[in-house]
Formats: C-alpha cells, structure tokens, sequence
C-alpha cells in the first residue's frame, strides 16, 4: 500500500521507471486517480484503532 507520493514513486522505480520522483507522480498522465488527487492522503484507521498519518490513495 501507499501511503504518500513517495511510496508510489517508490513502487515505480521498482516497476521499471527509473528516475521517477513524487513530482513525476503528481504530474503523470499515466497515473488515475479516485477520490481526489496526488495532494490527497485521508488519515487511515486500523480495526485497532490505531490512526495512521495516511491512507493508501486509489490509483489505476
């Protein structure tokens, strides 16, 4: 899951875009995003209760 731009830039890297920072995630076109957009990260809440800094963002 990610949990910030940096998470999905890392998971591109490992995909095979080398070189892909959060700026090139934020802008791409490849990148669809639901339920807002790359600025959007709501809090996460585990069953626990636990309250993580974010939730994973819904991406195609």
């Amino acid at each position: 899951m990610a949990y910030s731009l940096h998470d999905v830039a890392v998971f591109l890297r490992y995909a095979g875009l080398v070189g892909w920072d959060e700026l090139d995630v934020a802008e791409s076109d490849i990148i669809e995003w639901h339920g807002g957009g790359p600025e959007v990260w709501p809090r996460r809440v585990c069953p626990n209760g636990w309250v993580g800094p974010g939730g994973p963002a819904s991406l195609v």
